[in-house]
């Protein structure tokens, strides 16, 4: 199928500018392309600014927030070899104390026997007791 346009309704574009008396008809168009090509890298270099400028912004972000990670690491570092110097010391007690709990616990068991003994003796002084009111009772008894 063949087109079967006008040739007036073709675009205004196409229609070369009206020639100026100091310049040829070809400068013009080259002009025209040349004023677009610098409008192009201009627009170009902006965006390039722009991203530059907002990749130079994101890495100043990020070492802010390494600096500040940093500074907390640095913290919890204090604060851990302050625990470990804690854990040292209780270690130490611990281990000065260790023979002393020994004790304790000897101490503890010598207690244990010896209550049994009490409780032994205790008996016995019951049983004893009860003799004796037996035999006063039957010493009584025959006088």
């Amino acid at each position: 199928m063949e087109s079967t346009a006008e040739p007036s309704a073709a675009a205004p574009s196409a229609a070369p500018p009206p020639a100026s008396s100091s310049s040829s008809p070809a400068a013009a168009p080259n002009a025209a392309v040349h004023a677009a090509t610098a409008d192009l890298l201009g627009k170009l270099a902006r965006y390039a600014e722009g991203e530059a400028e907002l990749s130079a912004e994101d890495y100043r972000l990020l070492q802010a927030m390494n600096l500040g990670c940093a500074g907390r690491y640095g913290e919890m570092a204090a604060s851990a070899e302050g625990l470990v110097a804690f854990a040292d010391r209780l270690q130490g007690q611990c281990a000065e104390l260790m023979p002393q709990l020994g004790r304790i616990d000897a101490i503890a068991q010598q207690v244990h026997e010896l209550e049994g003994a009490v409780g032994q003796l205790d008996a016995y002084s019951r049983r004893l007791e009860a003799k004796f009111d037996a035999l006063a009772e039957s010493a009584k008894g025959k006088t």
